[in-house]
């Protein structure tokens, strides 16, 4: 089993979590980059813009432009009050499974 590809995976399920929980706080789209990779979570290249579309489609953000000093007009995105339902959501699931998996594993012992 390659550890890279479950580890890949896994992330693929909590990217959107994150994404939503950093745009409680309007960011544009290379601040959220850097907000994850400071947390080790790392977005394949060209990974981003389409999470970030899918999330606007299903009207969890939203997003501004915003002329730059200095270069082309920023894209600034932040979560809705319905993306905020949905998160609250998605981390209840996640902490029940995370609740599950600990219960699993002390009762493996």
């Amino acid at each position: 089993m390659d550890l890279d590809i479950n580890e890949s995976q896994i992330k693929k399920g909590i990217i959107e979590i994150a994404i939503l929980i950093i745009l409680k706080s309007e960011k544009y789209g290379s601040e959220i980059i850097e907000m994850l990779k400071r947390e080790n979570i790392d977005l394949p290249e060209g990974t981003l813009y389409p999470v970030l579309s899918r999330l606007n489609k299903n009207e969890y953000l939203s997003y501004r432009w915003q002329e730059s000093t200095g270069g082309p007009p920023r894209k600034y995105f932040q979560i809705t009050e319905k993306g905020l339902d949905y998160l609250a959501q998605c981390q209840e699931i996640l902490n029940q499974l995370t609740k599950s998996i600990k219960n699993l594993n002390s009762k493996s012992k």
